[in-house]
């Protein structure tokens, strides 16, 4: 992704992103996997896997985001939220995944 018209198209309601945010005095907070539930023209929300209520984001100004292959990083001056997309996620972290569309799951 180059453009934060590119990020919008690939942040689409379904869509599931890995959360990892860096905060002050060097702790990092995981809360795992998130699936994006509504999306509109200035934010965007995911869906809490707990109370199944939407958490809303602003789109960031392009000053305010890094934009990598299938991850996208949001500085907020305090801390950093990082999110992978979870195809790209699982890849990384698990030998046996495979991505191909007929197949999401984890081999045992």
């Amino acid at each position: 992704m180059k453009t934060l018209a590119d990020l919008k198209k690939v942040v689409v309601t379904g869509s599931r992103w890995h959360l990892e945010a860096q905060l002050p005095l060097g702790r990092t907070w995981t809360p795992g996997i998130r699936e994006v539930g509504h999306t509109q023209s200035n934010s965007f929300a995911f869906v809490n896997p707990l109370t199944q209520k939407l958490s809303w984001c602003d789109w960031p100004k392009r000053s305010e985001v890094e934009l990598g292959d299938r991850t996208f990083t949001i500085d907020t001056g305090h801390s950093k939220l990082c999110y992978t997309r979870e195809d790209k996620y699982l890849e990384d972290n698990f030998t046996d995944y495979d991505a191909s569309p007929n197949n999401h799951e984890v081999t045992p």
